[in-house]
């Protein structure tokens, strides 16, 4: 008996990713984030497998904006280990980018007072705009 129900919940996963990475659902998906419709006909207390498909349909339209925006060829979707390694490298360079970002504590001892007020601030919103350089 628990032989036939894994196969059969192995046969599911097998068919939630290739629906998720479907452009209908795709569609569907944008057209229920911008509350034109509904994926589900439940609208809360989602099952195990719906979560599973709504994260599967996240993955890959995450991936298909990342193709759009040039950052990644679409050969990613061609295979499902490339878009698995696509994602775990691209939140590997994300966790590192935060790293960087993030600032260093200072006490307030370590800075003069003429020394904090001609720091200036600048804006980072420049970082948005600028394409990766290839």
């Amino acid at each position: 008996m628990g032989v036939r129900v894994n196969s059969v919940v192995n046969k599911l996963f097998e068919l939630l990713r290739p629906l998720a990475k479907s452009n209908k659902y795709q569609l569907v998906y944008s057209q229920c984030k911008e509350g034109v419709t509904s994926l589900f006909v439940n609208k809360c207390n989602y099952t195990y497998y719906q979560i599973v498909f709504l994260q599967y349909i996240t993955f890959y339209a995450s991936i298909q904006l990342d193709i759009y925006m040039g950052e990644v060829g679409d050969i990613v979707l061609k295979d499902d280990v490339y878009a698995d390694s696509y994602y775990y490298y691209k939140s590997k360079m994300k966790k590192k980018n935060q790293l960087e970002k993030k600032p260093q504590r200072h006490t307030n001892n370590q800075f003069n007072r003429s020394s904090r007020d001609s720091r200036t601030t600048t804006s980072n919103t420049h970082i948005i705009f600028n394409r990766p350089k290839n």
